[in-house]
């Protein structure tokens, strides 16, 4: 089958050499399986890809009777920590490509962690030609009709997150199985050949602003080793 987001010869057309071979290969590698799904409706969201690891490290055990404490997240092969809610409740990862899922006991915030390996580098110089492909991918054009699925709240922004350049995508959707509309906070971060992508969620989207506090302390977490 066609892939869609590959038919779309205006993201392509106008990135000459190594950038137009380095986008195809992100699209390549993005486009089969990331799925804007939620994580309490849709085990999908982070299916397909090629992992950046065989055997992610996982959480440190969580202990819960403080709820300001914190729970650390270390992943040694790729070499990042971070920090989340003692409270939050590991998930099954549901494919060898997802580091890391947690939710809140309700499912109503979550945290999915992807790493990915591009046949490329990325750096700085490289990023608006990813960006191109990016932003196809979090639209996610319907592939009957070529209308995004996805509304942006507001414009993706460029920014570096201990020190890896990417970009931060904040966007919703609706879910179908729910009816309810769902927001997300999507950071794609660039090590070298490693994709990370961070992935928060609201249910509802009503509750983005409410839980963006959270969403901040634990990017804001984020360390390389």
């Amino acid at each position: 089958m066609t892939n869609p987001v590959l038919q779309n010869e205006r993201s392509t057309s106008k990135v000459p050499g190594t950038r137009r071979l380095l986008v195809i290969g992100v699209v390549a590698l993005l486009a089969v399986g990331l799925f804007i799904l939620a994580f309490t409706f849709g085990s999908q969201l982070f299916g397909g890809g090629q992992p950046a690891n065989e055997t992610p490290a996982g959480p440190a055990p969580a202990t819960a009777s403080d709820p300001t404490a914190l729970t650390e997240f270390r992943n040694d092969q790729i070499g990042f920590t971070l920090s989340y809610p003692a409270s939050w409740v590991p998930r099954e990862p549901d494919h060898p490509t997802v580091l890391l899922r947690v939710s809140d006991e309700a499912g109503k915030n979550a945290l999915g962690i992807r790493a990915l390996e591009l046949p490329q580098a990325v750096g700085q110089a490289e990023l608006p030609a990813a960006k191109q492909e990016l932003d196809q991918i979090v639209r996610r054009p319907d592939p009957t009709t070529g209308a995004s699925t996805t509304e942006m709240l507001v414009e993706p922004e460029a920014l570096q997150v201990a020190g890896l350049p990417g970009y931060r995508y904040f966007y919703s959707f609706k879910d179908e199985a729910s009816g309810q509309q769902i927001g997300h906070v999507h950071y794609f971060l660039f090590k070298g050949k490693t994709m990370l992508t961070l992935v928060f969620e609201a249910v509802p989207l009503g509750d983005l602003a409410a839980s963006a506090p959270t969403f901040d302390q634990i990017i804001g977490s984020f360390r390389m080793l």
